[in-house]
């Protein structure tokens, strides 16, 4: 898909929602919608046909129709995320969606009418709401933090599995390891945190503050 004119922006269907051209570039957005893109969380109140909203945020983004015309598309916020869903009548197995709370994506096998496809899952944050792309279109970068990522790395993450990298470098010059996953949301690569240093972390702040209340 190439980059939209700003004449293919819905500005009346945004008017109605409270939102102007002015609204998108002084918050970064318009090249968002331009490019395909999902916007940041914007405060929307209004009105769509088949939807009321009485008040709240939402990410917007411009998606192709059946018949290959641009329209606007809402992505509201959720208050917890649906898992129990079924993706095109395929639903999430355990491993799936610990995969995808931790922030990088599950590769799911679906059967539609124009038979099989791979979508790679992954959960957008700010609106809890589920995000998919088809993962034959997905391109993984060849270096991540200045170490080069081998066939076999790609591979698996190409799979939705998360995957260990060593030796990383930060811009300040400290060298770091860290499990690495592809993220549908973010279109890229992402940082998966240790759980078990997380957890240790926060048991050595538990017992610093336990310590200090009974001094």
């Amino acid at each position: 898909m190439g980059r939209l004119k700003e004449e293919n922006i819905p500005w009346d269907a945004l008017a109605k929602l409270g939102i102007t051209k002015e609204t998108l570039e002084s918050t970064d957005n318009l090249n968002n919608l331009l490019n395909y893109n999902k916007t940041s969380l914007l405060a929307i109140k209004g009105k769509l046909p088949n939807i009321e909203i009485t008040g709240g945020h939402a990410k917007l983004m411009m998606r192709n129709n059946e018949n290959g015309q641009p329209e606007l598309r809402l992505e509201l916020v959720r208050k917890f995320p649906n898992l129990k869903g079924a993706i095109y009548g395929t639903y999430l197995n355990d491993t799936q969606k610990q995969q995808i709370l931790d922030g990088g994506s599950a590769l799911v096998k679906c059967n539609t009418k124009n038979g099989e496809l791979n979508l790679l899952v992954s959960l957008d944050s700010d609106t809890n709401q589920l995000n998919h792309i088809d993962a034959s279109k997905v391109s993984i970068q060849d270096t991540i933090a200045g170490v080069k990522l081998s066939d076999n790395q790609k591979i698996e993450l190409l799979k939705g599995n998360p995957i260990t990298v060593t030796g990383m470098k930060r811009k300040n010059g400290e060298i770091f390891d860290s499990s690495v996953a592809y993220n549908s949301v973010n279109k890229g690569l992402v940082f998966i945190p240790d759980k078990s240093k997380n957890k240790e972390q926060s048991k050595q702040q538990t017992e610093k503050k336990s310590k200090g209340i009974t001094q």
